[in-house]
């Protein structure tokens, strides 16, 4: 049994102590559980992130205490645990040891997460992408993000084959409208996918995240914006309490991003600072980008798209490639570690 499997084991037992606790005293099971996750933390970013959250959690007034407290209440404990962990330590500890020697070895930069934009006529099989999920944690990429189309015919073939890459978190963003009761009990079985909802459709959107509070699943909503369409982060936000999200993703479209892919263009970070509503904002690109500076050094992003070609982004450049049948080659030819921009 390797170091990374004990550890795992380790956190786990600890985790599920911790949440056992929550029902007898949950303002000392929160605590205990951000300090768990602190003393597992290798990197200055994860230990500065639960440093804030530690002093943020000593407020029983704070939007984040009432944040964390209502997740831990209200959702199943075993989601909670193997998401956590999959994303804390297997994401940001684990496969960011992974992709710093792959970087340091190859020459060129590994993005810590990949993601997915699947619609109508998709070119990629669900086969095709288990495969390229298994090149990616050969590298250490253990965090998948997929933008669903709501004409994407392989939903159930692609939850069935993500629940079995149980080492891995994985979000999903798709319309209320696609996802059924059948659907929501199927996601809810595979706890190392977290659900993100799109709002647009207010009244489908609080229906359809009612159903997964009453499951106990872990679960978010996410809005598009960009030049033309223009959004309140605040008020998106405060639907996002109303429907009780963990979470809320904001995502830019990629056609207004010639300024740079990564910019917070949203003032997200003031938003997390100053926050008004119990559910926590996260800009897709930009933020995801200020981990990647953590985990190589380095904001990266890749993107497959549903004809099967792959767009990228080295430091808010955004470029194209035609294949992404090799993770290696794509990687190689976007993020040369020699490139200066």
């Amino acid at each position: 049994m390797d170091k990374n499997t004990v550890t795992r084991a380790i956190i786990k037992v600890a985790a599920e102590k911790g949440m056992k606790n929550m029902s007898e005293n949950p303002d000392r099971a929160i605590r205990y559980l951000v300090d768990l996750a602190g003393s597992f933390s290798n990197s200055e970013f994860q230990k500065s992130f639960f440093d804030a959250a530690i002093e943020e959690l000593q407020n029983k007034e704070s939007m984040y205490f009432k944040l964390v407290k209502r997740i831990t209440e209200e959702t199943n404990p075993s989601s909670i645990v193997t998401f956590g962990i999959n994303l804390g330590y297997n994401c940001w500890t684990m496969g960011a040891g992974m992709i710093k020697k792959y970087v340091e070895s190859k020459g060129f930069y590994v993005p810590w997460y990949l993601a997915f934009s699947l619609g109508k006529d998709c070119k990629l099989r669900v086969f095709d992408i288990n495969a390229l999920i298994e090149q990616g944690k050969k590298m250490g990429i253990y965090s998948y993000v997929f933008i669903i189309g709501s004409d994407y015919s392989d939903f159930d073939l692609l939850v069935a084959a993500l629940k079995k890459q149980k080492e891995c978190a994985c979000m999903l963003m798709a319309d209320p409208e696609m996802i059924t009761q059948q659907r929501a009990e199927h996601i809810f079985g595979a706890q190392n996918v977290m659900l993100l909802l799109n709002m647009e459709n207010t009244s489908e959107f609080f229906a359809v995240a009612d159903r997964l509070q009453q499951l106990g699943c872990f679960y978010g909503g996410f809005s598009g914006y960009g030049r033309v369409k223009k959004i309140d982060p605040s008020e998106l936000l405060r639907s996002g309490e109303q429907a009780r999200c963990a979470t809320v993703f904001f995502l830019r479209n990629m056609e207004d991003m010639h300024d740079g892919i990564f910019q917070d263009s949203l003032g997200i970070n003031d938003n997390r600072e100053n926050i008004t509503a119990a559910s926590f904002p996260v800009d897709l690109y930009q933020d995801f980008a200020l981990i990647d500076n953590n985990v190589s050094g380095h904001a990266c992003m890749a993107m497959i798209m549903n004809d099967g070609s792959v767009v990228t982004a080295d430091m808010g450049k955004i470029d194209a490639q035609e294949s992404c049948s090799s993770l290696e080659n794509v990687f190689k030819k976007a993020f040369p570690i020699s490139s200066k921009l």
